[in-house]
């Protein structure tokens, strides 16, 4: 599992897309990851699954503190990929 980690204020939205692919073409199997995002108490505030090719995501900080955004290939510990996260973060 990995994390980034964002210090955020209550109401703060952030918005972005996740993207999932390949390292090289001689890679084969599913090229999926859990991708979610925990508030500073732990809590999942954004669960968006497996994520495959490109897929968007939102939330708002409920409250302020570090945001986690979580990514998790422990279920593919054999098909190496490359994730790519655009994110930006607004104030009310």
């Amino acid at each position: 599992m990995q994390a980034i980690h964002l210090d955020m204020q209550e109401g703060q939205r952030i918005e972005g897309t996740v993207t999932v692919r390949a390292v090289s073409r001689a890679d084969s199997g599913l090229l999926d990851v859990t991708f979610l995002a925990k508030d500073p108490s732990g809590q999942v505030t954004m669960n968006a699954g497996k994520v495959t090719g490109t897929e968007s995501f939102a939330f708002v900080a409920a409250k302020t503190g570090r945001y986690d955004l979580v990514l998790d290939n422990s279920h593919s510990l054999l098909t190496p990929k490359a994730v790519n996260i655009v994110a930006q973060v607004w104030s009310k």
